[in-house]
């Protein structure tokens, strides 16, 4: 049986913390549920779909989701690891995030050409990921700061949770804008979803710049992007149990090239009509929902190479699922269940992978720890952009089995490694 992680130091050590807990929870809990607007796995990719066929750039939307917010932090992690406070850099990221997904939003309630739409759309939405990206290092630096190690997973699943609720709801505006494609014309009812995602991510960036941010004591030493990356990787070699947790890591993202074509797989296999794809929506987010009870508590009480070993066994189970579901021309319906033991997973390892980076992490140094892990971990997104490709070659089937056997490899790297917060001692917790 795991053993219990040490429970220690007071939940809030004084009315700023608590402040500074429920803003965080608060920009989690709108920005999750607006995310439904523009969920990359179903929403997004069945509008790719309906401006191109091309198995390859539908392929290229969760990559991009993905790996524009990894891919620069380690790029940027020198600069920011320099500043005291990281918040006006995020300020200024909110601007610039904002600013250009409203062109996106204006191109699609006022441009018709479909082609016009895909370019604006890919160019578009790269360019907020990577803004997204470098964000993304800021605030994950203020959560190391302003939340303490043992609240960690009950923060991120608080948010997760609430957020979850929040995500039905949004869950069935989309059904029903969806629904409402054919009346309105496309791409009107993708304009209204987007909409309202910018509407609300806007109010969720503003709630977080309104955490009061300690200053932390950095050295203002520039040392170069070059030394930065060499730096980034002596801490890979030196570190054995964050090595294998990016190994981990990279094999996980790499078997995840397969769950944009779960939506696909059930359209073209099993003919399952659009109305479908709501469906699929809201079951996905309901079982993330329901387990994100349980995987906040076990990251705090069992730790989180614990809950990376659960998210390997539930990643197996998706892409096994649709492959004897395909064989076995299962009703379109029930292949919700293979959206749902995803969910599930999404949950699970996105839980893990951000609170085992920030338990590893030493305080001033969680910039080039954090930037490295999800910058390599970005690169091998883009390398799964080729999912795409594959599926269009080879098909689905084969994606779904190369997918079984790298979650195989996580698997069995995850349990070589040890829990962080019991290798580094009670002093980690601190």
């Amino acid at each position: 049986m795991l053993p219990q992680l040490p429970q220690i130091g007071p939940y809030f050590r004084s009315d700023v913390n608590r402040r500074n807990y429920w803003l965080g929870v608060a920009n989690g809990v709108i920005h999750r549920g607006v995310e439904t607007f523009t969920e990359p796995y179903v929403v997004l990719t069945y509008f790719v779909s309906l401006l191109t066929s091309s198995k390859f750039l539908i392929g290229l939307v969760a990559p991009i989701r993905l790996g524009g917010w990894f891919l620069p932090q380690l790029l940027i992690s020198e600069f920011v690891q320099r500043q005291e406070r990281k918040l006006p850099l995020y300020r200024v990221l909110m601007v610039w995030r904002i600013g250009f997904w409203a062109v996106l939003v204006a191109a699609l309630w006022f441009v018709q050409d479909r082609a016009a739409l895909l370019v604006a759309f890919l160019v578009i939405f790269s360019v907020t990921r990577l803004a997204d990206g470098a964000g993304g290092l800021c605030f994950m630096d203020v959560v190391g700061k302003v939340i303490p190690p043992r609240r960690r997973g009950v923060f991120f699943g608080t948010r997760r949770l609430l957020g979850g609720i929040v995500a039905l709801v949004a869950s069935g505006i989309v059904v029903w804008a969806l629904a409402k494609g054919p009346v309105w014309g496309f791409p009107r009812e993708f304009a209204l979803l987007f909409s309202l995602f910018l509407a609300g991510v806007a109010i969720s960036l503003y709630v977080f710049t309104l955490i009061d941010e300690p200053a932390e004591k950095v050295t203002s030493h520039h040392i170069g992007m070059a030394a930065q990356m060499r730096r980034a990787r002596q801490l890979i070699a030196d570190n054995r149990t964050y090595g294998r947790f990016l190994l981990a890591r990279v094999l996980m993202v790499i078997a995840d090239m397969a769950i944009p074509f779960y939506v696909v797989f059930a359209r073209e296999s099993l003919d399952a009509p659009a109305s479908l794809v709501g469906v699929y929506l809201v079951v996905m987010m309901l079982a993330g929902l329901v387990v994100n009870v349980w995987a906040g508590r076990a990251s705090d009480r069992r730790g989180n190479r614990y809950l990376l070993l659960v998210a390997c066994l539930l990643g197996l189970a998706s892409p096994i699922l649709a492959l004897l579901m395909g064989w076995w021309h299962s009703a379109p319906l029930l292949f919700a269940v293979v959206f749902a033991i995803n969910g599930m997973y999404n949950t699970c390892a996105i839980l893990a992978h951000i609170n085992f980076v920030l338990d590893i992490a030493p305080s001033g140094d969680r910039p080039i720890y954090v930037g490295s892990a999800n910058t390599l971990v970005g690169v091998a997104v883009l390398a799964s952009s080729g999912g795409g490709a594959l599926a269009g070659w080879l098909g689905i089937e084969v994606l779904f089995g190369i997918a079984v056997v790298m979650l195989l490899a996580a698997l069995v790297v995850v349990t070589t490694m040890r829990e962080p917060r019991l290798e580094q001692g009670e002093g980690a917790l601190r």
